[in-house]
């Protein structure tokens, strides 16, 4: 699925996430989000693998962007709130289904 200037899905999830954070003006939560990028797409690589949660993830954020978008500082909190607690929902179900179908996998070297 393409979206938003035919950008891939995770990548269009992840720039959503910083345009909200940069324009919040707070520093502390643009550079965490940053920081924990690399685990950050983890977490939606694995959440975009369930079929169907595309459209949802992008009802969600049209939700966070429509109530910012009126000022709604109470909408767009609650927004982004479920938003996040549904993630994580995701994220876990998601993690669960598909752990051993795309994790990397280890191989045990011996020390010499």
């Amino acid at each position: 699925m393409q979206i938003a200037r035919d950008e891939p899905v995770l990548e269009a999830d992840m720039q959503f996430h910083l345009a909200i954070s940069n324009a919040a003006g707070n520093p502390l939560l643009t550079n965490s989000l940053v920081m924990l990028r690399n685990a950050i797409r983890q977490g939606m690589l694995y959440k975009h693998l369930l079929p169907g949660i595309s459209p949802k993830i992008v009802r969600a954020h049209a939700a966070i962007y429509n109530a910012i978008k009126r000022r709604d500082v109470q909408g767009a909190k609650k927004a982004m709130r479920d938003h996040l607690r549904d993630s994580m929902r995701f994220v876990d179900i998601a993690t669960k289904k598909y752990r051993n179908k795309i994790a990397p996998t280890s191989k045990k070297r011996k020390l010499t």
